[in-house]
């Protein structure tokens, strides 16, 4: 623990207080994952300061060129590449996570650049890292949370594919995504407008009375943003729906075809409800149309239209009970002798 954020100065106060401040966290049933950074040191590149391992044995500690021994290897972005997978340093990162497990008592770890780790000593990735599989099988380690961060400086991508059994992977572009939608950030534009901006009367008098009356139902007054928005990103898990379907249709196809897909889309609910089953139609999945198509390997030539929720209705949920108000047929029928 660094001695500046501790209120004693003695050389044990650091190390003291922050086990007593893991001890409070699991107290409030709050774990501790320390955050820890094996891929690089401060020394920096070839002309970098000498501090700690530079002096000690570079060769050992320090990925180089391939051709070029007197230059540093850079798969950090920092000028430097820890030799992960040489045997003195191996000892040094297991010893180091066995100090923080059994004498500061944290839960876990998130590896920062965790593939460097994967990286042999020819700077090539190994298809079975010696330190990954024996941090994983560490038997002090064994009841710790091990969190990669599935990539290093250089390229290497393996969200989806790190080794192992144990190991969690930190995804990257999906913490970047529910970041910006958390912040509500612009950029994430539909692939169709949904409604004419501004909105036209009736109906966006209409939207309104539906809107409101379904937050009504379920207790959100009119202003409520906070409660409203935590409702909508419901949208998003499908309300709870065993299944989520996402409906696509060629980007060529004009307006003509939409209207056939739109008696498709009513025909899909309509066969649900014959086997028992229940729908609902989103439209707020086509708000992310470019993540939807990362997510699901789905390429630009398609249109990301709706999603729907499909499973069995909730009964007990208040709002399903909701119903909208239907206008008159004579309201928007006009009818012919």
């Amino acid at each position: 623990p660094h001695r500046d954020y501790s209120a004693r100065q003695d050389p044990l106060g650091p190390v003291d207080e922050f086990r007593d401040m893991v001890k409070a966290l699991h107290q409030a049933g709050i774990e501790v994952i320390l955050d820890v950074v094996f891929n690089h040191t401060a020394e920096g590149n070839q002309h970098g300061p000498t501090l700690s391992f530079r002096g000690l044995e570079n060769r050992a500690y320090y990925m180089t060129e391939p051709f070029d021994a007197a230059s540093y290897a850079n798969f950090s972005g920092t000028g430097n590449t820890i030799k992960a997978n040489h045997s003195i340093v191996r000892r040094m990162i297991m010893d180091c996570l066995r100090h923080w497990v059994q004498l500061m008592h944290v839960d876990g770890f998130r590896f920062d650049l965790a593939s460097v780790l994967a990286r042999d000593d020819t700077n090539q990735p190994l298809a079975n890292p010696p330190i990954l599989w024996e941090i994983e099988s560490d038997p002090v380690l064994a009841n710790t949370r091990i969190i990669a961060e599935a990539w290093d400086a250089a390229g290497l991508y393996q969200v989806g594919s790190f080794i192992g059994h144990r190991w969690a992977e930190w995804n990257g572009v999906f913490r970047d995504d529910v970041r910006r939608f958390v912040k509500g950030e612009s950029g994430h534009k539909r692939d169709y407008n949904y409604y004419t901006d501004p909105i036209a009367e009736p109906y966006l008098a209409r939207k309104r009375q539906c809107g409101w009356g379904l937050y009504g139902t379920l207790g959100i007054g009119r202003g409520d943003h906070e409660k409203s928005q935590a409702y909508r990103a419901r949208n998003y898990i499908f309300f709870g729906a065993p299944a989520g379907l996402v409906l696509t249709i060629d980007r060529t196809l004009e307006v003509g075809s939409w209207f056939d897909y739109g008696m498709f889309a009513q025909t899909l609910m309509l066969a649900a409800r014959a086997r028992g089953l229940h729908t609902c139609a989103e439209a707020s999945i086509a708000s992310y149309p470019d993540i939807v198509r990362r997510e699901l390997n789905i390429t630009r030539d398609y249109t990301i239209m709706c999603g729907m929720a499909l499973g069995y209705a909730d009964t007990h949920e208040v709002v399903n009970t909701f119903q909208p108000l239907r206008i008159a047929v004579e309201d928007y029928a006009t009818f012919h002798d």
